[in-house]
């Protein structure tokens, strides 16, 4: 299999990408932000200080509303005129389902399970105005699974046509078969891939997602393991919530024995909607988002599309309770540069009004000052 990182088109960043790297650097210097490269197993030369930036971005701010002497908001006109022009990175959602019924995802608690898909001629005309305007990370799905999806491999395949997308996977692994791996690999899959495995013995598995199948999903990992071109791109989601310590430390070893990368966290609130409630939101004016670990500055440089063309304003919104716009009805490019996404980084980050139901707000990752 050939490596992207020798093909001159997997290093050379479109002006639009350029462009946000300088606009972002210029905010982060702003702000007296030191930054270090964070080089994830040899990705693309030019992803990774842009990965390092995106990450400061929430906490540049964060870290300057800490100061005593910096109280204030920062400047709503200053900050959407340091925002990337266009989104680096993609999350989209082909279709709304999912084979399992996680008690830490709001899916479980949602009355609507009618399935719907994202058509073809759709998706192929999103991913294309991604692609041209300089987009460079498409990761697919969120709260649903691209491998149970019934074209999921194609829509795969599809993204992959293009070079200068870095493709990622989200996946629970139970339908992650060999057949579907080795075809991915074939059409040159080399990206990170998400799988949720919440626990490490079945009966932790089964009271987590609903469902068996703990070893399945274990030797759909392991055979991937084996093909991709770099293990440590794999990244086993575990929520450790429902987990003994001993158990957890079980599967530390392993996962690390087996050279594949961990992450544990705990129960998220999805913003009051998933019934892991009791988690401290915190109170006062809201001044950012904390993230998952260090990733606080997702709507600068991130979109997230819905199956139905909705863009929503986070990842985490299930309900799909703040929408910005609609693919279907408007360009990428106009929905990400609209008054009303401008209007949600205000709400987010300089202050501007909101009510006592918007998303940020009911959510355990927000920070308040």
């Amino acid at each position: 299999m050939s490596n992207r990182k020798t093909d001159a088109s997997w290093h050379t960043a479109s002006l639009t990408t350029t462009l946000s790297m300088s606009i972002l650097h210029q905010f982060l210097n702003a702000y007296k932000v030191q930054i270090q490269d964070n080089e994830l197993c040899g990705l693309p030369d030019f992803m990774s200080p842009y990965l390092s930036m995106r990450d400061a971005v929430g906490k540049a701010i964060l870290d300057n509303l800490k100061r005593a002497d910096t109280q204030v908001a920062p400047n709503h006109d200053v900050l959407w005129g340091l925002r990337s022009p266009f989104p680096v990175c993609a999350c989209i959602n082909v279709h709304n389902w999912c084979n399992e019924s996680c008690i830490i995802c709001p899916r479980h608690l949602s009355e609507n399970h009618r399935f719907e898909l994202m058509p073809e001629q759709v998706f192929a005309e999103i991913v294309r105005q991604y692609s041209e305007n300089g987009g460079r990370i498409l990761t697919f799905n969120n709260f649903s699974d691209i491998f149970a999806h019934p074209s999921g491999i194609e829509y795969i395949e599809h993204a992959l046509s293009y070079p200068s997308l870095q493709v990622y996977l989200v996946t629970n692994g139970l339908n992650m078969r060999q057949s579907y791996t080795d075809r991915i690999l074939r059409a040159r899959f080399e990206g990170i891939v998400y799988i949720s495995c919440h626990g490490f013995t079945e009966e932790t598995f089964e009271r987590v997602t609903g469902v068996r199948g703990f070893h399945a999903v274990l030797s759909n990992i392991l055979y991937l393991k084996e093909r991709h071109p770099c293990p440590r791109r794999i990244i086993i989601q575990y929520c450790a919530d429902y987990s003994t310590d001993a158990e957890i430390r079980t599967a530390v070893d392993y996962w690390k024995k087996i050279g594949v990368s961990l992450n544990l966290f705990r129960s998220h609130t999805f913003s009051g909607n998933s019934g892991h409630n009791d988690q401290a939101v915190g109170s006062g004016r809201l001044a950012g988002c904390k993230g998952w670990g260090h990733d606080a500055g997702q709507p600068f440089y991130q979109i997230v599309i819905q199956h139905n063309g909705d863009v929503t304003l986070c990842c985490h919104d299930y309900h799909r309770s703040v929408v910005l716009g609609n693919v279907l009805k408007t360009s990428i490019s106009e929905v990400w540069n609209s008054e009303a996404f401008r209007y949600a980084i205000g709400q987010i980050y300089a202050g501007l009004p909101s009510d006592a139901h918007f998303i940020c707000k009911r959510c355990h990752l927000a920070q308040f000052v």
